[in-house]
């Protein structure tokens, strides 16, 4: 008999969208002039919103869902909002990605979209005014996604739960209490709202069903290194959180099937879990829609999903200098970087192949990937070398990187 045939479905991904409907997008920045496609140094437009929609539109097979992975509140650095604010954009931003995209559309909370609240609203000096704050969101949240109401959707703490699929399942993080930049109330908490247990229990209940689920969340629970010098490099999460993060993923490996995180605004891929984790694709840290950074791109994906396992993903670049901007799709993962699979045991045998002569060809693929062919920068040789500084990056500098 023939093999049956794999399902196979197409979603697509953005990170950091910064798509409020509030007067940010008239003044986005103090440090350059408002275009409609989006200034450096702030957050997206609701143009490019629609730019990156109407590109997905046009894809074969259309995406059938959207995940977002945070900040959808402005990136301005000039003007802090106050809880009010803050949920009234929130709540506008995600009534737009849903009206733009035309698709269901799930959210994690980014590290601009959350405050206090969600740190404090199960402690017991929480007030009724926080948990109304909370409660909002959780509703905006979970009606973008379909999220059923009950006990495992959380949203009143910023995390939830949704089933997208006969056997796939979304679980999407708060990941704002385990912020290692952020002192909160929460940061002393053996398990910040309870969100460690309800995640064990999601991933021993996905196991019983026969389940895969994808794990979304905003700041990934890896170390920022690829573009900080050695001295630089540090952890995004508490350690102790990040912890026991890993040690209730590694627990359930046959469950998993996608980790995407974003925060950072550069795409980065981390092999994780050992052995066990071997078949698995990698931890995925993703680019961003909003040009925050000179070094980025605006970016949004569009993920190749089969029976519940995340087996490729295409990135769809917006070129600024272009006279007529617009999204073109990239070569795809894992082709692109000359990996075989998109898993696990595949990204750590390329990352192996980068680390003497023989790996030249693969490391200047990767290094133009990431860098996008910088002709400008030191040629790096030494181990303290800043990677975000190099037009090229050889000897110490590679081991290093």
């Amino acid at each position: 008999m023939p093999a049956p045939t794999a399902k196979v479905e197409t979603f697509i991904l953005l990170n950091h969208p910064g798509c409020t409907v509030d007067r940010h997008e008239h003044t986005q920045s103090p440090m350059g002039r408002s275009t409609p496609l989006g200034t450096y140094g702030c957050h997206a437009p609701l143009t490019r919103l629609r730019a990156a929609a109407s590109a997905a539109d046009l894809l074969t097979p259309r995406p059938t869902l959207a995940l977002v992975a945070g900040d959808i509140v402005s990136h301005d650095p000039m003007r802090v909002e106050t809880p009010t604010e803050a949920i009234a954009t929130f709540t506008n931003a995600t009534s737009e990605l849903v009206g733009v995209l035309g698709l269901r559309t799930c959210l994690s909370l980014g590290s601009n979209d959350d405050w206090s609240d969600h740190a404090s609203s199960t402690h017991p000096t929480a007030t009724p005014h926080s948990n109304l704050h909370s409660n909002m969101q959780a509703s905006a949240m979970i009606r973008a996604c379909g999220a059923p109401a009950g006990s495992s959707a959380r949203g009143d703490r910023g995390f939830y739960s949704a089933q997208l699929g006969p056997n796939l399942e979304l679980l999407s993080l708060n990941t704002a209490p385990y912020d290692a930049s952020s002192p909160t109330t929460a940061a002393k908490l053996g398990d910040p709202l309870d969100q460690f247990a309800w995640l064990e229990a999601s991933l021993s209940r996905a196991a019983r069903l026969g389940s895969k689920v994808f794990i979304l969340g905003h700041i990934p629970p890896i170390l920022a290194a690829a573009s900080s010098a050695p001295e630089h490099v540090r952890p995004l999460w508490r350690p102790r959180f990040a912890e026991r993060f890993w040690q209730i993923v590694r627990a359930r490996p046959d469950v998993v099937g996608g980790l995407l995180f974003g925060h950072t605004h550069g795409a980065e891929y981390r092999v994780w879990g050992g052995a066990a984790a071997a078949k698995l694709p990698p931890l995925l840290n993703l680019g961003a829609l909003s040009p925050v950074s000179q070094q980025t791109r605006p970016t949004f994906y569009t993920l190749r999903v089969e029976d519940g396992i995340l087996a490729g993903l295409t990135p769809h670049y917006l070129d600024l200098s272009a006279e007529r901007p617009a999204f073109a799709a990239a070569p795809p993962l894992p082709e692109s970087l000359g990996a075989p699979r998109l898993r696990n045991d595949a990204f750590a045998a390329l990352a192996a192949s980068y680390a003497g002569p023989l790996g030249d060809p693969a490391w200047s693929a990767f290094f133009g990937s990431y860098r996008g062919n910088r002709a400008v920068g030191a040629k790096c040789i030494s181990s303290d070398a800043s990677f975000g500084d190099c037009a090229s990056c050889s000897g110490a500098c590679r081991q290093v990187a």
